[in-house]
């Protein structure tokens, strides 16, 4: 039995294996009940939700989690169908992104959320092998010339953005 939602006013129908990759489905959609799930607006928009839809639907709502991140999106996203789908969101214009992020987060979609996090990511990674050369190129990319990274900036972010330092570092 499909899950029925309603997003910005639209009625959608969506595989009921979304309850299987998204907590809040799991909770909320009664199998039973033949009702649609009203998606608060403000979390979720029909575009985001297109997104995150066609993510679960291509991976066959089997996704595998991104562990490991690298500044190449080739390597970096699982396969080629994940990465043309993130790439084209702009980490630093517009708000698309930002709202993939909340539609996630809304859902509980653990899988999607680590991609559009691994999207950040990757514009900030600093290799553990090269860290000099990698952080220079860092600097080169946001044309910062006298720029140094001192340890109370690296306390800061960590501070700011635990999980992100804390899954990738």
């Amino acid at each position: 039995m499909p899950i029925k939602l309603k997003i910005q006013g639209q009625s959608i129908s969506v595989d009921e294996r979304f309850a299987n990759v998204s907590n809040f489905l799991k909770e909320a959609w009664q199998p039973d009940l033949d009702e649609e799930l009203i998606l608060s607006e403000t979390q979720v928009t029909l575009r985001a939700f297109e997104a995150l839809k066609s993510y679960y639907e291509f991976n066959s709502f089997e996704p595998q989690i991104i562990d490991a991140i690298s500044n190449d999106p080739n390597t970096c996203f699982l396969n080629e169908f994940n990465r043309e789908l993130i790439m084209k969101y702009n980490v630093f214009e517009g708000n698309e992104l930002q709202e993939l992020i909340q539609a996630a987060i809304y859902l509980q979609t653990v899988a999607f959320k680590k991609l559009c996090l691994a999207r950040i990511a990757i514009e900030f990674y600093i290799n553990k092998q090269e860290p000099n050369k990698s952080f220079n190129e860092l600097k080169n990319r946001f044309n910062l010339k006298n720029t140094a990274l001192t340890l109370g900036d690296v306390e800061r972010f960590k501070q700011v953005y635990p999980t992100i330092v804390n899954k990738y570092n």
